[in-house]
């Protein structure tokens, strides 16, 4: 029984079929989550505990009800030092299941990356500080360890005169950081400066191996060898000769030769280093995040019309897609097509499609960067009056853009599409039949002015999951003042979403219920908005 009801269970009632219950003098039942971790960090670890780990949501209750219950158990202190690590971010949200955004060690491994690269990330920031998880950064990170090896694989046995003075200093600079609530980027900064001094060859191996011992990033770790074609080899000795001879603008286009094919080329004292080029180098030139694109929305308009298409799945759909806008783009418009992180070969055919499409632009996301923000991707970059986002389920039969170009010149009307919907109470909605005022324009097509992105911003992020991300969108512009119109007899055709159907029906609804919450948070009490309210 408690005393308050605010009080923590210590042993909780099993209810009918549970597997994991024993008997108690309080009836069949099983110990609370507080005391089952003071339990075994009694048995395993004693009374007194040096370090004890866990995120900052453990704080309260979890970690709080634990010393209670230990210490008045054992009458005295439960753990000498508490370390609570912040959350880690995922593109600037933190990483649930629900958000779509969980990557695993595994997923690292098959982009090509080490393990202990994500290691080496991690030390870039304090354990208490939020670290933001982007395949970008875990590039730089790569990057950054394998120079920290390479900068250590290149130490000869020149040294300085106070050599063994200078390693002690780093040594004792090293250790004050790590002991200083364990400053793993202030430690990590000491090693590139051990890596780069002039001190021994010798001295500098044992001296960031005592370094490793905390780091755990193998830096004295023999370099893997990689099998190289004799080929190559034999290119890379005529390009050290001519480096030698200082025939340079000779030597130069052999190392471009040899990246393109596939190899990274690198000078260092002990001469040319060549190795495979890492598969992780192959999402280099993809996309992280939608800041990775200028904004062009502040200025002028070049052009009359862009359109945007973004995909994450389903190749043939994209093209067809694509190429019935290409069919019906009027003179002064343009296609900006965003790869959305694909699942599946896709690449080779929207970069042939940029290729050869009058007035087409690629981009490739690195991975699924969310529905929202791969279309802001397409809207940064929008040089059109009128911004059209189109998705691909969506195949045009004559020429739609014109019309809703020319509706959008009634500065009165903010947002307009083919398909839209109304609402009586911001809970449900219906399908609008006919042309006219709607309360949101849905996302199959949505057509909007420059300077309504201006005013009304750029796409919630947070929405990463597509659906309800038209309704925010509508509202954020109808909040400006802007009507919400649809056009019912655009030459349009609407096929089967790969999105919806891609996704198990489980995790499709939680996912729509989720962003339906969201949308509620923001525009639930606003039924101002309303049409039907008016």
């Amino acid at each position: 029984m408690k005393r308050d009801q605010r009080d923590f269970a210590l042993w909780k009632a099993a209810e009918t079929g549970r597997t994991l219950a024993w008997p108690s003098p309080w009836g069949k039942g099983f110990p609370g989550w507080h005391i089952e971790c003071s339990a075994m960090a009694a048995a395993f670890l004693g009374r007194e505990i040096d370090f004890h780990t866990g995120g900052v949501d453990n704080i309260f209750p979890h970690h709080e009800d634990e010393i209670a219950q230990s210490e008045a158990a054992f009458a005295q202190r439960h753990v000498r030092y508490w370390m609570h690590g912040q959350h880690l971010l995922v593109d600037g949200l933190k990483m649930a299941k629900s958000t779509g955004n969980v990557y695993t060690l595994s997923d690292i491994e098959r982009r090509g990356f080490e393990p202990l690269a994500f290691r080496y990330l991690c030390a870039q920031a304090h354990y208490r500080a939020r670290l933001n998880f982007t395949w970008s950064a875990l590039r730089s990170a790569q990057r950054g360890l394998d120079r920290l090896r390479g900068a250590l694989s290149e130490s000869d046995r020149r040294t300085s005169r106070n050599g063994k003075a200078e390693a002690e200093r780093l040594r004792a600079a090293f250790w004050q950081a790590a002991a200083d609530d364990l400053n793993l980027p202030r430690a990590t900064a000491v090693a590139w400066r051990a890596a780069l001094c002039d001190i021994s060859g010798e001295l500098k191996q044992e001296l960031i191996a005592d370094f490793d011992r905390l780091l755990g990033l193998q830096l004295t770790a023999p370099a893997t060898e990689t099998e190289v074609p004799e080929s190559v080899r034999e290119r890379v000795a005529e390009r050290q000769t001519l480096r030698r001879r200082k025939r340079y603008r000779e030597a130069d286009p052999i190392r471009a030769e040899l990246i393109e094919a596939g190899y990274e080329v690198r000078d260092t004292r002990a001469g040319t280093q060549v190795r495979p080029q890492p598969a992780w180098r192959r999402h280099e030139a993809g996309l992280s995040s939608s800041e990775d694109v200028e904004s062009l929305i502040a200025r002028e308009p070049e052009l009359e019309i862009s359109v945007g298409i973004v995909a994450r799945r389903g190749c043939p759909q994209l093209m067809r897609c694509l190429e019935s806008v290409r069919r019906f783009l009027p003179e002064r418009a343009e296609i900006i097509v965003v790869d959305n992180g694909f699942d599946d070969d896709c690449r080779s055919e929207i970069d042939e499609f940029g290729s050869k499409a009058p007035r087409a632009r690629a981009f490739h996301a690195d991975h699924f960067l969310g529905t929202a923000a791969g279309r802001n991707v397409s809207l940064r970059q929008a040089r059109g009056r009128v911004l059209v986002l189109i998705d691909t389920s969506v195949e045009m039969t004559g020429d739609a853009l014109t019309p809703l170009a020319r509706t959008l010149d009634d500065h009165t009307i903010g947002i307009a599409g083919r398909w839209g919907v109304t609402t009586g109470d911001l809970r449900s909605f219906e399908e609008a039949i006919e042309s006219g005022n709607v309360d949101a324009v849905e996302g199959y097509i949505m057509a909007f002015r420059r300077d309504v992105v201006r005013e009304a911003g750029l796409l919630d992020e947070k929405y990463r999951f597509y659906r309800h991300l038209d309704l925010d969108f509508s509202f954020a512009v109808r909040n400006r003042g802007y009507r919400a119109v649809i056009d019912t007899n655009l030459p349009l055709i609407k096929h089967e979403h790969v999105d919806w159907n891609a996704t198990p029906p489980q995790e499709r609804d939680a996912l729509s219920k989720r962003n339906f919450y969201r949308f509620l948070r923001k525009w639930g009490k606003r039924s101002d908005l309303v049409l039907a309210g008016r």
